[in-house]
């Protein structure tokens, strides 16, 4: 029991680093108009990490497809229609980029209204298929692997010359979604093994983190993950799977940090206000006279919108059982 608190506590703490990440992200793209730290530096890595733990959390396959997906459809499909509904009455009353009721429930029905949550839909009821008929065969798994890399490379990056243009439930991002989470189970299949050389493989796994992101900045390539817009998918994967494993290990060294733990265990919902509050607190701190241009402000819109968010989170699941 102690060695499952344990792993749980550690995976909280990755997920709630690579939400702080991302209400970075947006935190400086809100307030400042502008990313100011480059995304192909860390958000590419982080949102690959989340596909990455999804999958690192499928083994062993001790579970009945039934149960998982009805967990789909209950904790990811249901606060997805819920929450983007909320959101489409805000948008539309407040006119919000000219929002109207029917574009914004066409967005919900395709799943354009919240990409991120659509395409874990997809990734994870492909996986849970594949792991179930499969009974978790590790060749099915690498099959899944090769098959999701080339049919992104073929017809979900937009620099492909095959590239097809229609992306419903956001299918271009589950395919590399499919792809981080086959690298995740892989993982978690090797860990014990891995952690033993745990000094080792975080040297190696920095190394090469590093490396790429040198590549890619002196290279100006494009490491987009939504949409999937990937100047070369071996870097693009590379990155990921350096930086999830480095992440994981260096997480499961760390003592329990209550607020990157807390932040992970509820991050369903940040994901679905990570863009609404630090462009609300954006504003807010316009108003009061903050400037942009002064970089550290941006430290402070992301510390509100951490603040602001971890409020509403605490309400959701205080006053509602939409999330779990």
């Amino acid at each position: 029991m102690q060695a499952r608190n344990e792993r749980i506590y550690w995976i909280d703490m990755v997920r709630g680093m690579c939400m702080a990440a991302i209400l970075w992200f947006h935190s400086e793209a809100y307030y400042a108009d502008d990313l100011l730290t480059p995304y192909s530096m860390y958000v590419n890595t982080v949102l690959g990490c989340f596909f990455f733990i999804s999958g690192y959390l499928l083994y062993p396959v001790r579970w009945h497809a039934r149960q998982k997906y009805r967990a789909v459809l209950r904790w990811l499909l249901l606060p997805y229609v819920l929450f983007t509904l909320a959101m489409m009455v805000v948008k539309v009353l407040a006119h919000y980029q000219d929002a109207t009721w029917q574009t914004e429930l066409t967005d919900i029905l395709t799943g354009r209204a919240s990409w991120f949550v659509a395409a874990l839909i997809v990734a994870q009821c492909v996986m849970v298929g594949v792991l179930s008929l499969s009974k978790g065969s590790t060749g099915s798994v690498a099959l899944l692997f090769v098959s999701s890399i080339i049919m992104t490379g073929v017809a979900g990056n937009e620099f492909s010359p095959w590239y097809i243009e229609a992306n419903p439930w956001s299918v271009h991002e589950a395919l590399v979604g499919i792809a981080c989470m086959c690298l995740g189970y892989a993982y978690h299949v090797k860990e014990e093994r891995l952690w033993q050389h745990r000094r080792a493989v975080m040297a190696v796994s920095a190394m090469v983190l590093v490396a790429v992101k040198y590549l890619v900045y002196i290279g100006d390539l494009w490491m987009t993950f939504a949409p999937v817009r990937v100047s070369n998918l071996l870097l693009f994967f590379a990155d990921i799977l350096s930086g999830s494993v480095l992440i994981c290990m260096v997480m499961r060294m760390l003592p329990r940090i209550g607020i990157l733990e807390w932040t992970g265990r509820h991050c369903i919902v940040y994901y679905f206000i990570c863009g609404a509050v630090p462009m609300s607190v954006s504003w807010a701190v316009y108003r009061m006279g903050m400037s942009a241009e002064n970089y550290p402000n941006v430290a402070v819109v992301f510390v509100l919108s951490w603040i602001a968010s971890t409020i509403v989170a605490w309400a959701v699941y205080r006053y509602t059982r939409i999330v779990r």
